[in-house]
């Protein structure tokens, strides 16, 4: 701001003043955002400027919290011991004349940006806009001429696509606010260049957060050491081996957390001597708290906050921090009997030496409840779950995959809109069939290199026969992607929505739920054999299956905790009545790791009967697990079962997350229908959905998975038309997002 003229200017800010609200009084419970917005205003009344405030409170889909500015506003004027007034409108007749009659040195706040529904439809329903676009909505044309310069100071929602946060600052100068910086600087000082030793306390009940900021400053080297606690400790104890009991796995298994013990696992394999969890839980015991050590846990209760032993530990850790960040309390510290954890940490880190930066919404309530003297929490981060992102890299390929891919994005960016702690970010690649025409390559030579820091890989389809032969275009790009980054299990669910879909009599929607556990990275699609005396009459082809005894065994045991995981159920599949060196070795492993899992019921077929069974039986089946080549055939037979090539997903995965797992539809390229706008967009979100549950978004998942079975049920006509419906690509996406927006409220 210092940079420019803002002398008796008028200037539109635009605050993140989004407050905690009591339930039953509606009133503000935590004042911390609104006082991190003063320096700036203070500033811009030093300037003798003329401000109008924009800002949201709540959602529409948070009514709880989506109540008018007007208290905020009397916050401000106590505050700046200047009024502030509140006007009742944001961008209407009397917001502008208001606007129109402001004077030097005055401020107002105008009325709750989520009261206008471009602020909220240009998430949840429409395409989403590009900043140019954006200059068409109605708060863009009707506020920026009225105002000389634009400051944005939100910068806990400046990951948000919306007009208010990216529109202005094309039409009128703008510059960020003095939190902007802060909040910059504080985390920089904290995820880049910590005082060492640089400690890192983690829990809460929104574990995705932690588990990705853990992964981020375990393998950046930001973090000395790790504190796990809430929720995120449970799992670390799982994770290293203790019994928590089946009443903590149900409801891990419930939130579809549970799939964050894999993760902890890989974590504590790769960094124990960084990584702790607590030594004791707490739990009700007949009315009353009881405290156990982690080794001699009941099996039948639930843990609400970590113990004094945990505490001790814990504290003389945070006392010889140089760097201390906080994300989520340790318990459920808004009940007395269970805040002592959180309290008494909060209380240790507020004393201790080391640079201390708090973030997350629960963490900065529990702050304000249990620490005193505030000054002596270095920095309380307005960001929450706006520090944890995802980063992905987005390949659209060929034919309709550059159709169905935006429809990806706009579910996504919906998600993101809707959470308060999650963000994604795209970077696009160009490779595919034009690209081999113009470069001779499917991609960039160094494409591996530059794929590696991305968290998950979308790509919408590969292949067009016409320009490029089908060998060279799966080789060189999907499979080298696959090989390279050592994607060995390839998962595709089976799953039947609507029984109208479904070719096979009879067959209802609980017959159809199963995924394949497909070997993905060498089996028959190793790549490796060759052509001799080719164009004689003596000419050989040799096409060589390779199966390795570690990565067979890999993917067999994927499978099985899989199965373990859902109905203990699992079927094999070979043809080693014929195959007699690779899958009666395939067998052998089989039955080898079963002897790990004597709960599993397991059955093994041969390719043939079981493409038989398929037909008949599917409800035989739960988790199948196949070599490379018999699990591509045999989920193609699936995928026409469960009601056409149009609902299939899949993923790649590296479940060491050692590489970017990557996630595409099964469906192809599909040229006959490029350019024709029906290609069917549900695959191609389906893969969200595997990508949300491998990036550990569980709920997030689920919600995709509810909204798309309710378009097969209940909105059936706004189906493409391969599946019976009449919609178009972004007819059937259109649909799919009001769906999910009101089935938000479920998760």
């Amino acid at each position: 701001m210092e940079d420019l003229d803002l002398h008796k200017k008028k200037v539109l800010l635009r605050l993140d003043i989004n407050s905690p609200i009591d339930p039953k009084t509606k009133k503000i419970t935590n004042d911390n955002r609104l006082i991190k917005s003063l320096p700036t205003l203070r500033y811009l009344l030093s300037k003798k400027a003329a401000v109008a405030i924009i800002a949201h409170q709540g959602d529409t889909l948070d009514y709880h919290n989506l109540i008018s500015l007007e208290e905020h506003a009397q916050y401000l004027t106590h505050f700046l011991e200047t009024e502030v007034r509140y006007i009742d409108d944001v961008a209407g007749p009397t917001a502008c004349e208001q606007v129109g009659m402001l004077q030097p040195g005055q401020i107002v706040i105008l009325g709750n940006l989520r009261y206008l529904t471009e602020e909220v439809s240009t998430f949840e329903d429409d395409v989403p806009l590009k900043p140019r676009q954006m200059l068409r909505t109605y708060l863009v044309r009707r506020l920026a001429p009225l105002f000389d310069v634009y400051v944005n100071d939100a910068f806990s929602a400046a990951h948000r696509n919306a007009p208010s946060m990216v529109a202005f600052q094309q039409l009128l100068p703008g510059a960020a606010g003095i939190l902007f910086f802060e909040e910059i600087s504080a985390l920089t000082k904290v995820m880049k260049d910590p005082a060492r030793p640089s400690v890192f306390l983690l829990g809460g009940a929104k574990i995705s957060d932690a588990f990705s900021m853990m992964e981020q400053v375990l393998k950046n080297g930001n973090a000395d050491t790790i504190l796990t606690c809430g929720v995120t400790g449970l799992v670390m104890l799982i994770a290293q081996g203790y019994e928590l009991g089946e009443t903590v796995r149900t409801f891990l298994v419930e939130r579809s957390l549970d799939v964050f013990i894999d993760r902890a696992k890989n974590y504590w394999h790769q960094f124990s001597d960084r990584l702790f969890a607590p030594l004791d839980l707490a739990y009700e015991h007949e009315g009353f708290r009881k405290e156990e050590l982690r080794d001699k846990l009941p099996e039948d209760v639930l843990f609400f906050d970590i113990g004094k032993e945990t505490v001790r530990a814990y504290n003389a850790v945070l006392n010889t921090a140089g760097t201390i960040f906080v994300n989520g309390p340790a318990g459920m510290f808004e009940h007395a009997m269970w805040e002592y954890g959180t309290k008494k940490l909060w209380q240790s880190i507020s004393h201790c030496k080391g640079y201390t930066v708090i973030g997350g919404g629960d963490t900065v309530n529990a702050a304000a409840k249990f620490v005193k003297n505030k000054s002596k929490i270095d920095y309380a981060c307005t960001a929450g779950g706006a520090m944890v992102r995802f980063l992905s890299a987005v390949i659209p390929g060929d034919g309709i995959g550059k159709e169905v891919v935006p429809q990806a994005i706009r579910v996504l960016d919906l998600l993101e809109e809707l959470s308060d702690d999650i963000e994604f970010s795209y970077r696009y690649f160009p490779w595919g069939s034009q690209y081999y025409i113009k470069h001779g390559r499917m991609m960039d030579e160094n494409g591996l290199r530059k794929l590696e820091e991305f968290d998950a890989i979308l790509l919408g389809a590969v292949g067009l026969p016409s320009l490029v032969p089908d060998h060279i275009t799966l080789r060189e790009l999907l499979i080298h992607i696959r090989q390279g980054f050592d994607q060995y299990i390839n998962l595709r669910p089976i799953v039947l929505l609507d029984e109208r879909d479904c070719p096979l009599k009879g067959k209802k929607v609980n017959d159809v739920d199963m995924i394949f556990v497909r070997e993905n990275s060498e089996g028959e699609y190793s790549g490796i054999g060759g052509v001799f005396r080719e164009g004689s009459s003596e000419e050989i082809v040799l096409q060589t299956a390779v199966f390795s005894r570690r990565k067979t065994q890999k993917v067999v045991n994927y499978a099985y905790q899989l199965a373990q995981k859902r109905k203990k159920q699992l079927t094999s599949v070979t043809k080693s009545n014929a195959l007699n060196y690779s899958m009666v070795f395939w067998d052998k492993i089989f039955n080898e790791c079963g002897e790990s899992f004597p709960n599993i019921k397991t059955d093994q077929y041969h390719v043939d009967a079981m493409s038989m069974h398929m037909l008949r039986s599917p409800e035989l089946f739960d988790v199948v697990v196949a070599s490379n080549l018999f699990g591509d055939i045999l989920t193609d037979l699936g995928s026409v079962i469960q009601g056409g090539i149009g609902y299939a997903a899949a993923a790649n995965l590296n479940p060491e997350r050692t590489y970017p797992s990557m996630f595409e539809p099964v469906h192809g390229s599909a040229p006959d229908i490029e350019g024709k706008g029906i290609a069917n967009p549900v695959a191609m979100i389906w893969t969200v959905k595997l990508m949300l549950d491998f990036l550990g978004q569980g709920e997030l998942a689920q919600l995709i998975l509810k909204s798309i079975r309710q378009l097969a049920t209940e909105g059936r006509k706004f189906l493409t038309p391969d599946c019976g419906g009449e919609a178009t690509t972004q007819g059937t996406t259109d649909y799919l997002l009001q769906v999910i927006r009101k089935n938000i409220k479920d998760f």
